[in-house]
């Protein structure tokens, strides 16, 4: 169990990260609105699952730059799981890119691989130089987007804090 709920934790911190750093920002818009709505509170079990399925799915799109089936993913889901994209909606200042976050996102995309196959100590480890990377680049990150960064921030300090406890 506490291995899903720290994959589930790497896959969202993932999912931001991807929308934090997307050149897209209409595909950024989608998968903010998703996180937003996977925290909103009384989400079921399955609702969750499909959100998650979504975001992997919407996160793969922006990849490609298909903004038109990032949309759909994202909208499909929130429609099926009765969440409002309005409601869902991140505010405006959250949609600016914080920049290249690529690094960062391959450290997140490691630890999710380590977590997956089971081993917690050598995430721990992987996950520091999440840390250590994302505090080095506070000075330039932070001024382009102060609300997306804390966003940000907020996601990889649970994310440190699943894995150390």
């Amino acid at each position: 169990m506490v291995c899903h709920t720290l994959r589930i934790s790497i896959l969202v911190l993932g999912l931001v990260t991807v929308a934090a750093s997307a050149a897209s920002a209409d595909c950024e818009t989608d998968l903010l609105q998703l996180e937003a709505a996977m925290k909103a509170p009384g989400q079921t079990p399955e609702h969750l699952t499909m959100m998650k399925e979504a975001g992997a799915k919407a996160s793969e799109a922006l990849r490609k730059d298909d903004d038109a089936a990032c949309n759909k993913f994202v909208m499909d889901v929130l429609k099926a799981a009765g969440a409002s994209a309005d409601s869902a909606a991140p505010t405006p200042t959250s949609t600016a890119s914080l920049g290249d976050l690529k690094l960062m996102r391959g450290i997140v995309d490691d630890t999710l691989k380590i977590v997956q196959k089971g081993d917690v100590a050598s995430a721990k480890i992987r996950i520091k130089d999440l840390e250590a990377t994302w505090d080095s680049a506070r000075a330039d990150l932070k001024p382009k987007n102060p609300g997306a960064w804390d966003a940000l921030d907020k996601s990889i300090d649970a994310v440190l804090k699943q894995l150390r406890s």
